[in-house]
């Protein structure tokens, strides 16, 4: 059952009076944030790695 207000899905599971284990096949693990924001995330940090290690290089080469 689809809520038209809000879009969420409710399930109700009529069970017998004794039983001790319900089975729920056929789900998906639906991801909290999209791939392309994930991978953005990864990119940014890769780039700010390596720009802290790229000065950090350079400063230790200068020559006084």
């Amino acid at each position: 059952m689809e809520d038209e207000i809000g879009g969420e899905n409710t399930v109700q599971v009529n069970y017998q009076h004794g039983s001790r284990e319900i089975v729920i096949t056929g789900t998906n693990v639906v991801p909290e944030f999209p791939l392309h924001v994930v991978g953005a995330i990864a990119e940014a940090i890769g780039i700010m790695i390596v720009a802290i290690l790229t000065r950090s290089t350079l400063l230790s080469k200068k020559t006084y």
